[in-house]
């Protein structure tokens, strides 16, 4: 479990770096104009987050949750506890940050 954490604090690290940073903010920008779409995706913290997440699994998969009768379910399942350690811990980051830039 506290694999699952740890990558879900990584991946919400990074998505939050991508999408609110000024480190990125060229990017964001040259994607905006030539693929709206993708500019969108990589603008939003919580879009992000989830395909970070992705790539994170298909890295390193980390197992909570074994059913042995489908083991196909046992990933699908594993991805989204991740997504979701993922995503509340992207809010947390992003609210931490608001607060830092209204002092």
């Amino acid at each position: 479990m506290l694999d699952m954490l740890l990558l879900g604090m990584i991946a919400a690290s990074v998505s939050v770096t991508i999408s609110e940073s000024s480190l990125f903010k060229s990017l964001r920008g040259w994607l905006d104009i030539y693929n709206p779409f993708l500019g969108e995706m990589i603008s939003c913290c919580y879009c992000t987050s989830h395909w970070v997440a992705l790539i994170i699994f298909i890295l390193k998969p980390v197992v909570v949750i074994t059913f042995s009768i489908w083991p196909w379910f046992t990933l699908i399942l594993n991805y989204f506890i991740l997504v979701h350690i993922t995503t509340v811990l992207g809010l947390m980051l992003v609210i931490l940050l608001i607060i830092v830039r209204n002092e």
